[in-house]
């Protein structure tokens, strides 16, 4: 069986539909209605749990802590700024940028920060097609080309699908004791550093675009109510988990 398919079905609103499904089939049978009953309660408890802040941001909160961003005091020497993709959309009619999904948008921003601050380095964008139309990695190199960067500068990678496909393409690419910046959203930065140290390559994390904002002030009662972003959040941590077991494992 696919393993996305297998990490899907482990997300959160997939378990509590099947756990309610459990509960209200049990329910027409008479000798199981009080199993019926825990299910269901099962269900309205997991619910709660992932769409309220505490659980969500704690998990994502520790992916997103690994590692610090680069600040502009403490720039290092880099001879390639690799960029992931993170999604684009059809549309050939759009320009670029509106083309790119959150996640590619925030990461090829940092890149291209990164790129002017580091004039040396050659930008590397990551991502291939999933459906018509140019993948991720062509659109942030166009994206990053209309923002200012050389052209010359910049190479795109779009073949590879996922992150360890990235890493592989990656390593053919770069010479023994480059300097890598990697630069992908916070909290997917753990399982791409795994990834890519496999690959035997020593990276310097860029983490860009954090969901969970460490320095926002006291919450008030509007953010503790149950949200569907808080279920996101749940999700993207469980990927992510999930995919670092599923590398230890590989």
């Amino acid at each position: 069986m696919n393993t996305k398919l297998i990490a899907g079905l482990l997300m959160p609103v997939p378990v509590i539909l099947i756990v309610l499904a459990a509960g209200l089939c049990c329910i027409l049978l008479p000798r199981f209605r009080r199993a019926a009953i825990g299910l269901i309660a099962a269900s309205a408890v997991m619910l709660l749990f992932v769409s309220t802040p505490f659980l969500p941001e704690r998990l994502l909160s520790n992916l997103e802590n690994a590692y610090a961003p680069i600040s502009e005091n403490e720039l290092p020497h880099a001879d390639w700024i690799v960029v992931l993709g993170g999604g684009a959309s059809g549309g050939e009619k759009k320009p670029p940028a509106d083309r790119l999904s959150a996640s590619s948008l925030y990461r090829i921003a940092e890149g291209v920060r990164l790129a002017e601050s580091i004039p040396d380095a050659v930008l590397i964008t990551s991502g291939g097609v999933f459906s018509r139309g140019n993948g991720s990695g062509e659109l942030m190199a166009q994206t990053a080309a209309s923002w200012g960067i050389d052209p010359g500068r910049i190479i795109v990678h779009d073949d590879p699908r996922n992150t360890r496909e990235e890493a592989r393409a990656v390593s053919r690419r770069v010479r023994t004791g480059d300097s890598i910046v990697l630069v992908t959203s916070a909290f997917h930065m753990p399982r791409a550093v795994m990834l890519f140290e496999k690959h035997g390559m020593r990276v310097i994390p860029a983490p860009a675009g954090r969901m969970v904002d460490p320095d926002r002030p006291e919450k008030h009662i509007g953010h503790q109510l149950p949200q569907s972003g808080y279920i996101e959040f749940t999700e993207r941590a469980l990927w992510e988990h999930l995919g670092m077991l599923w590398t230890r494992i590989r």
